[in-house]
């Protein structure tokens, strides 16, 4: 601690001492210090420069003998600073005066304002020349006197010692420091804001880590270097590096389950219902629910296929009037087969076997169709005949009510137009009107049902290559749901750990910074109450400001 300071001194000198009288009525004289005795009052815990006072100015000696020297000195003393709450800190720091060379029988040491009895005088120092300091408050300036011995010796020697307690100005600290280091504290939280598709979290992380090593190094220039403890302000960076560092490798977790797919990592059955029906409701998420826009497809209920009413021009396409045309046609005993499946939502395993051993009764066409019809995937589909010829009858557009089953003559049958390619003609009506019962055979089955089965293999192929990519586009589905379940659990994760950091930095800044005593130190400094200078400054300060308003 560096302190510019008189140091008055006062004592009796019986050789100086005057009849004013005798000498005109002189009774106080200036005469150099250098000519008389002096205590040789020394600051005992110097630590640095000269123990005692350098400039040599003259004392002031009275006639009864009493000598007052007032000399000016610079010290540079010894303190023991207290860093721990830095930078809401209170120091002590004493200045210990007392003879070097005389003992407490030859220099009684005693301060001006002791009271007899007394040994601490509470304003030991006098304020009413003190420059205010921007950096500290000055609180208490107490002396006492003290008066001690030594292992080498066995008179007593006097001391004055004074204690100077300040308080630190926070205003410079608290802009330049406190607050960013808050400010990039509770940046940690916006990482879990962050989205994970964005690639920038770990970044920000990072980003936030190097800022809080500038400032560290910062505080480090800024403190004086110790080891007995450590600063408030290093406490909360440390707080805050390791709230970062974990914020790191939260978030590469999280990530990691972002990026999970069905192929590398199975969901279990626990991680579903914690992370996507129990822990969203406590933490006020809500998943949203899609909806699929109605489309123009044929729903197959039991054995009664409709359309949806959106789907209306599906009537007026020839095909259905000429399948309506044929229905009519058929006989009910083959337009009802006994054999037919109760169901239109597959194809009867029974029935394809029966077709590929040859001894087909029937080609249920609607049955097959509404089995396709059944997924979306089949709208509009052409199939083809096995030289790559396409039958040309979109699928999408064959649903319709109908009785039954519907029974397609395998070739030859219509009037020729259906050949074995099985290739619809430009006018489907023209062919229902050549179809003739005559074509019937006893039992009521077209004749043509029995002809040229060869081409069920390349059917039944093809319907087997439609199932497959219906079933691979389901499974895609399937594994694009589960992957969105992954970055769901991914963003319930960080939304939990936004909760969890946000609530760490609030209750860790609040419990390290409000920790510092000095916070609720109330009391006024008494630089400002007892200068003279600062009163007078503040006046002037009014003066001029009065001044300048008056026009």
């Amino acid at each position: 601690m560096t302190t510019n300071i008189w140091l008055e001194q006062e004592w009796e000198d019986y050789k100086l001492k005057w009849n004013p009288a005798d000498y005109g009525g002189v009774d106080m004289i200036h005469v150099p210090a250098e000519n008389i005795w002096l205590p040789d009052i020394v600051l005992f815990n110097n630590a640095d420069g000269n123990y005692e006072v350098i400039l040599m100015n003259k004392a002031t000696v009275y006639y009864t003998g009493k000598v007052v020297w007032k000399p000016p000195a610079l010290y540079k003393s010894t303190c023991e600073i207290d860093v721990e709450y830095f930078p809401f800190d209170e120091q002590n720091c004493l200045m210990k005066f007392a003879s070097w060379t005389y003992d407490g029988h030859e220099v009684d040491l005693q301060h001006q304002k002791q009271k007899p009895g007394e040994v601490v005088v509470q304003t030991g120092i006098d304020m009413s020349e003190f420059y205010k300091s921007v950096e500290w408050d000055i609180l208490l300036v107490p002396a006492k006197y003290n008066k001690g011995k030594y292992d080498c010796c066995e008179e007593p020697f006097p001391d004055i010692t004074f204690n100077i307690t300040m308080r630190r100005k926070t205003l410079f600290y608290t802009v330049n420091l406190i607050i960013p280091c808050v400010g990039i504290s509770f940046l940690t939280v916006l990482v879990f804001y962050l989205p994970s598709d964005s690639g920038e979290k770990v970044t920000l992380c990072i980003s936030i880590l190097v800022s809080l090593t500038v400032f560290f190094l910062l505080l480090a220039e800024i403190i004086p270097p110790t080891s007995l403890a450590v600063p408030l302000l290093g406490k909360y960076l440390l707080f805050t590096m390791i709230l970062v560092t974990l914020s790191i490798s939260v978030t590469v977790g999280v990530l990691n389950v972002h990026f999970r797919s069905p192929s590398t990592h199975k969901m279990s059955p626990w991680v579903r219902r914690v992370f996507i029906h129990i822990m969203p409701r406590l933490l006020l998420m809500r998943r949203p629910v899609y909806e699929l826009i109605p489309t123009n497809r044929v729903k197959c209920l039991g054995q009664n296929c409709k359309l949806h009413p959106e789907s209306s021009a599906v009537f007026e396409h020839p095909f259905y009037q000429a399948r309506q045309n044929l229905n009519n046609r058929i006989p009910q005993s083959v337009r009802q087969p006994q054999h037919a499946p109760p169901s239109c939502n597959g194809v009867d395993t029974n029935f394809c076997d029966s077709m590929l051993r040859g001894n087909p009764n029937a080609l249920q066409l609607g049955s097959i169709r509404a089995s396709m019809r059944s997924s979306p995937l089949m709208e509009d589909v052409v199939l083809h005949d096995s030289m790559g010829n396409p039958i040309g009858i979109p699928m999408g557009h064959m649903g319709g009510p109908m009785d039954g089953p519907m029974v397609m003559p395998l070739g030859g049958a219509i009037g020729g137009h259906l050949g074995d390619s099985l290739t619809a003609p430009a006018n489907p009506m023209e062919a229902l009107d050549d179809y003739a019962p005559a074509h019937e055979a006893p039992s009521g089955i077209p004749m043509g049902v029995l002809e040229h089965p060869t081409f069920l293999p390349d059917l039944q192929q093809a319907v087997e290559s439609i199932m497959f990519i219906a079933e691979h586009l389901k499974k895609d589905d399937e594994d694009e749901s589960e992957r969105q379940d992954w970055k769901y659990v991914a963003m319930v994760l960080d939304r939990l750990f936004l909760w969890i950091f946000t609530l760490a930095c609030v209750v860790g800044t609040a419990g390290i910074i409000l920790q510092a005593p000095s916070l609720y130190d109330d009391r006024e400094s008494i630089d400002v109450l007892m200068s003279q200078i600062g009163r007078d400054a503040g006046q002037a300060a009014e003066i001029a400001a009065a001044t300048s308003i008056v026009p």
